[in-house]
């Protein structure tokens, strides 16, 4: 059961969390006082690449279809189930 103490600092938490952008992950307060918080950067992630990969790969998917990283296992697994 949440106290009344933790209930606060869950709504503060979210209306901290809203103030962020969706993707860089930042909020203006941050730039306020370092207009340099933060410098753009080029980076590669093999797991990002692979899912452009299959986003390629998927023509015209259905509303509401997700693309995700999986162990090899799992997906070999539901593979299979999906075979029998």
């Amino acid at each position: 059961m949440w106290t009344e103490t933790d209930r606060a600092k869950a709504t503060l938490y979210r209306a901290w969390k809203n103030q962020e952008c969706p993707n860089c992950h930042t909020r203006p307060s941050d730039w306020e006082n370092d207009p340099d918080y933060r410098v753009a950067d080029i980076g590669h992630c093999e797991g990002c690449a692979r899912l452009e990969e299959m986003r390629d790969q998927v023509q015209n998917p259905a509303k509401g279809t997700y693309i995700g990283l999986y162990p090899k296992a799992v997906v070999e697994a539901r593979l299979d189930a999906e075979e029998e």
